[in-house]
């Protein structure tokens, strides 16, 4: 470091005090105003005050001591900041750090990390190595703090206020971020090959308490809420796309939900609540001890099947996926990976159902979605005049086939409206053409179900 300029000092000799006031002087040939005094008597301290304006941020860490400028020498800035602070210690050897306390701001400026980079960055905050006024003057005393920020990270604007890295001996830092930004921006970000964000907004809540890593590793423990608004999400392996999306869904270290959640399937409405834990354990962190498992809690007034029978079909995907923003491209694959190998718990109750020729009411079912197969855990239905309770699994065969594997109490039912509403289960030996009366039994069967949600001919055994 090189410093050059020239000073006018002032001793006043009854207190020994030596000072200057605010002088231009030049530091790595860049200007700063400083102003000073030194007291040689009593405490023997110092104190130097200093600002200097369109500071390159590359001068601005030549001149920290080294151990500080380790600390952030990963963060670059392209523009130049605005700088003032002081320096106060003491003139005596061997009583440790001087105190620090900096303060800076900057506007329009791109900040580069490892973990993310920002464009269009406003903002202001300081240094201090005294948090703890009863302490040393020393790193693991010290704090950094953005007291406020906006920023620009690859689409999302983001603010914030009362950022804080403390202990600069083992960093943590704290975040709290606002977005409103539109599900085009999210889409882009997050790239995922099973959800797409088709339109809409959303309000993003992000933050984070927690070590600083030298890569995007951090970005695993973000947590946050998203509160969807108006918004069309397409679940691309079975084309589903929900619209009138609204509500909240919220992200932890360990677990996943919503609340509050509303949406539309074609003329189907649906009040959601979802609950998901050991999510990251299993995916990201490589924990296999404990299941992943999502529930979902499903309520409509009615509800088309019909409308779902693509659940039968083939899996598609993107035909030409997004690439992720650089940033999210680890996270992004972690999440299609807990998307596509979850095991997926549904709890549905509907007023009515409609399927085909089956109409139902007070539909009430239980599956469990597992990556190869079904679990029907309880379907419970009034149907027929009477009812009907089921139970067993739906296992995949592949090319769009399925094997289903039920028991089924059937109570009172009028059976010719019974084989009309199951389309006569796939055979024509016994139609309902031929039956007429009320019918009661326990059955176990075994049929084979299309690519279409349909019993294929000549499948059914029982």
């Amino acid at each position: 470091n090189t410093l050059e300029g020239s000073w006018e000092l002032k001793m006043d000799k009854a207190t020994k005090t030596l000072s200057f006031d605010k002088t231009t002087v030049e530091i790595n040939e860049h200007p700063f105003e400083l102003s000073g005094s030194f007291c040689f008597s009593g405490e023997q301290k110092f104190r130097i005050n200093m600002d200097s304006k369109d500071l390159p941020f590359e001068n601005a860490k030549a001149i920290l001591s080294a151990n500080i400028r380790k600390k952030i020498e990963l963060v670059q800035m392209k523009q130049p900041l605005t700088v003032d602070g002081i320096i106060d210690g003491t003139l005596l050897g061997g009583k440790g750090d001087p105190l620090l306390n900096f303060n800076w701001k900057t506007e329009n400026n791109t900040l580069i990390t490892p973990v993310a980079s920002f464009t269009e960055c406003n903002f202001a905050g300081g240094y201090i190595n005294n948090v703890n006024k009863d302490s040393a003057y020393n790193d693991p005393n010290s704090r950094i703090t953005f007291t406020t920020f906006t920023g620009n990270w690859d689409g999302i604007k983001l603010s914030g206020k009362d950022i804080t890295i403390t202990n600069l001996r083992e960093p943590v830092l704290h975040f709290d971020f606002q977005s409103n930004c539109s599900f085009e921006a999210l889409d882009d970000k997050f790239a995922l090959k099973d959800i797409s964000f088709v339109r809409g907004s959303a309000d993003l809540h992000l933050f984070y308490t927690g070590p600083i890593t030298s890569d995007k590793s951090m970005l695993q423990d973000l947590e946050g809420k998203l509160s969807v608004k108006n918004g069309t999400i397409l679940y691309v392996p079975r084309n589903f796309n929900f619209t009138n999306c609204n509500g909240d869904i919220a992200f932890y270290k360990d677990s996943i939900s919503m609340r509050k959640f509303t949406c539309h399937y074609l003329k189907n409405k649906f009040d959601v609540e979802v609950e998901g834990k050991n999510i990251r354990r299993k995916f990201i962190v490589g924990d296999i001890s404990q299941e992943a498992i999502v529930q979902c809690y499903v309520r409509s007034p009615h509800i088309n099947l019909e409308d779902f029978k693509g659940l039968f079909g083939e899996k598609k995907y993107r035909a030409k996926a997004k690439k992720p923003a650089a940033s999210f491209e680890a996270i992004t694959g972690k999440l299609d990976n807990t998307l596509a190998n979850s095991v997926i718990g549904i709890e549905v109750k509907a007023g009515d159902v409609k399927y085909q020729n089956l109409e139902a009411k007070n539909f009430d079912a239980s599956i469990r979605f597992e990556p190869k197969y079904w679990k029907v855990a309880r379907v419970s239905l009034n149907v027929a005049g009477g009812s009907m309770v089921v139970d067993g699994q739906v296992i995949h065969a592949g090319s769009g086939n399925h094997d289903a594997l039920i028991t089924a109490q059937i109570n009172n039912v009028d059976v010719k409206k019974l084989l009309y509403a199951f389309d006569n289960f796939g055979q024509e030996a016994v139609t309902h053409q031929n039956l007429n009366g009320n019918f009661s039994a326990k059955a176990s069967l075994k049929a084979g179900i299309n690519s279409m949600g349909k019993v294929m001919p000549a499948s059914l055994l029982g």
